[in-house]
């Protein structure tokens, strides 16, 4: 009966994982820029790290079963650390940073595969006991959670916003799962055992709560706003497209749409402004070159494009 108890936990906890894997690759899929891969695949590590456990508890007589909780302290171990590298890049501007976030994701996945070929290939060297590396991998992962943390609550207390709360109690609450379990570790609590199950499950419960929330409300922002051109970062081109259907889409309710009057608010040269309305026109995000008023496919890009913007702001994710 417990372990069905436990079973269920894990099975949950992978589900909740799997719906967020859904969220957070859309910050990847609009913005186009590697740095963000970390969040879906944080996730989805976190996920399957949870199958594994499941599949350690349910087959405990396995012939495999030391493997699996191998592969599964691995798994969650990586899964926080391409977490914690996503936040740590995010704030780095993209011309100074490309190089290096490309190193360090493909460093982790390199990490990841040798891994894994130790736990099935054991090297001639011998291992750490399980104990102790699930200490050590449970203690980076608390580093991990904390470090996001923290980077959260300096992006709230500079900007703050009652929804990012939320954020920050999801990622505190996985951190004090992960403390708990290594107090459990360290001296075997059975209330330190449940109190973690109990924290991981909130605080991904409370992350799916709030993306789906937020997933399902449309920003908006005013239609008059400037887009002041010192103020304005040095943008990649899907950054270029969402400002410059913004614009458009608050000036077709004027009379004409001046391309003049465009080209200042969105602070580019006016042929290369021609450009870019060409290559709408080409993705069919607007209608033609003329009235240059927005398809419905350009509607909805718009839409989903300020909605992901607003989330990523609202996780403490910088996008410049």
């Amino acid at each position: 009966m417990e372990n069905l108890a436990l079973i269920s936990m894990e099975i949950v906890s992978a589900i909740l994982c799997f719906v967020l894997l859904r969220f957070m690759i859309k910050p990847y899929r609009t913005t186009r820029e590697g740095r963000y891969l970390g969040l879906p695949l944080g996730f989805g590590f976190l996920g399957v790290s949870y199958i594994f456990m499941g599949f350690g508890i349910y087959f405990e007589s396995f012939i495999f079963v030391d493997e699996i909780k191998w592969l599964q302290l691995f798994t969650q171990a990586y899964a926080f650390a391409f977490l914690a590298a996503t936040y740590y890049f995010s704030k780095k501007p993209v011309k100074n940073t490309h190089l290096w976030w490309n190193i360090t994701y493909a460093g982790l996945l390199f990490a990841v595969v040798v891994s894994y070929l130790f736990i099935f290939e054991p090297p001639m060297f011998e291992l750490p006991s399980y104990k102790t590396v699930d200490e050590y991998f449970r203690l980076s992962s608390i580093i991990c959670l904390a470090y996001i943390s923290i980077h959260l609550l300096r992006s709230h207390a500079s900007k703050p916003d009652s929804k990012t709360i939320w954020v920050i109690l999801s990622y505190s609450l996985l951190g004090f799962g992960q403390y708990s379990s290594l107090i459990w570790s360290l001296d075997s609590s059975f209330t330190a055992y449940v109190g973690a199950h109990f924290l991981r499950l909130s605080g991904l419960v409370i992350f799916v709560l709030w993306s789906t929330k937020l997933s399902t409300v449309r920003v908006k922002r005013p239609q008059k706003e400037k887009l002041e051109p010192r103020k304005l970062p040095r943008r990649d081109k899907m950054r270029i497209y969402g400002d410059l259907l913004f614009v458009l889409s608050s000036e077709s309710k004027e009379e004409k749409i001046v391309l003049t009057r465009v080209q200042l608010r969105i602070n580019v040269p006016y042929d290369r402004l021609k450009t870019y309305i060409a290559e709408l026109k080409e993705l069919g995000l607007i209608e033609d070159e003329t009235s240059l008023k927005l398809t419905e496919k350009g509607k909805l890009f718009l839409r989903e494009y300020e909605t992901v913007l607003d989330s990523m702001k609202r996780m403490g994710l910088t996008y410049r």
